[in-house]
């Protein structure tokens, strides 16, 4: 019998674990957190069946590109020492399977349509755990000192990739076992996609980054004092990620999400490196600059 650390333990992503293959299972749930509305499935998987929240190509907003960075900011987020479920790779069959009349199996045969024969990115539905609400960092005396470090760490996570979605009213986060574990990442890296009239990624403008980060879901916790060794342990994780390091992560990132819509490499991969390396060495001046607009 599995033991409950094992069952937490494979519940959440650990760098240098490769996703799950998984194979598809019965439909429960459309999920209404978040703007891609996933669905939730059971799914069976090398462990047995289990809850798994799936993301399909159709239901990305980035068109697929998405996918990718969902990956590679899972792999950041853990580096700098926060909780992340487990991911898996979904493969559609090729013929849609047939659906129960329903609004969810309107829904599930819609995706199995579009998505027929092409690959889902999957995250481990975290069983046990809340989504945050609004407010819950108001009063500081009712968190947990670990999650309080965890919100300081998101936060900083956020800067270092661009992401602008973990707002109060759309925090992409659960509570679980008095840690916070982050979620939808589909939406970091920022106009990394994008290029201006001139030819020059999106991405490079950070003219918007303190504005918008300073409503981040966790801003109210990293403006305070208090939290200076967290931030310093964070500064020196991002410095370890040098270029082996990202190009080590990368390289375990499937080659099925870095896809455009025909088949072909989009490459979206290649392009979050990039992106990562230049973030990487701006991080200390970026986050000050963010820090000071709280």
């Amino acid at each position: 019998m599995r033991s409950s650390g094992d069952r937490v333990s494979t519940q959440f992503h650990t760098i240098g674990r490769s996703l799950v293959l998984l194979e598809i299972g019965t439909p429960l749930r459309a999920l209404d957190q978040g703007m891609s509305k996933p669905i939730l499935f059971e799914l069976e998987g090398p462990d047995g069946p289990a809850h798994w929240v799936v993301k399909p190509r159709s239901l990305d907003r980035r068109g697929g590109d998405g996918l990718v960075c969902e990956v590679a900011a899972a792999d950041i987020a853990v580096a700098l020492g926060l909780r992340v479920p487990a991911m898996g790779m979904l493969e559609f069959p090729s013929v849609p399977l047939e659906v129960e009349t329903s609004e969810l199996g309107h829904r599930v045969a819609e995706v199995y349509r579009r998505d027929a024969g092409g690959t889902a990115f999957c995250s481990r539905f975290i069983e046990g755990g809340v989504h945050a609400v609004r407010g819950m960092f108001d009063d500081l005396r009712s968190v947990p000192l670990e999650m309080q470090e965890d919100a300081v760490r998101l936060f900083a996570l956020d800067v270092l990739l661009r992401h602008y979605d973990r707002r109060p009213g759309n925090p992409n986060l659960l509570v679980h076992e008095d840690r916070l574990v982050v979620i939808d990442h589909g939406h970091a890296f920022h106009g990394i996609e994008q290029v201006t009239e001139e030819g020059l990624s999106k991405f490079a403008d950070t003219d918007q980054d303190q504005a918008a980060l300073a409503d981040h879901v966790c801003a109210s916790v990293a403006a305070r004092d208090r939290y200076e060794h967290v931030f310093d342990d964070v500064l020196a994780r991002v410095r370890a990620l040098d270029d082996t390091t990202l190009d080590r992560l990368a390289s375990a990132w499937p080659d099925a999400l870095d896809r455009s819509p025909d088949g072909t490499p989009s490459g979206m991969r290649s392009s979050v490196v990039a992106a990562l390396r230049a973030r990487r060495d701006a991080f200390p001046s970026l986050l000050r600059s963010v820090r000071a607009a709280l």
